[in-house]
């Protein structure tokens, strides 16, 4: 079983891109919830 060289990489990238604009989405959620409360 010989996976193709960049289809491996890619399917394990997307969600790693997925994961790391949500946890950027919280936190600039949480910044301006933070600087509403002033």
């Amino acid at each position: 079983m010989k996976q193709d060289g960049c289809a491996v990489p890619y399917s394990s990238f997307l969600p790693k891109m997925r994961y790391i604009s949500i946890t950027l989405w919280e936190k600039i959620l949480k910044d301006v919830r933070r600087e509403n409360k002033k």
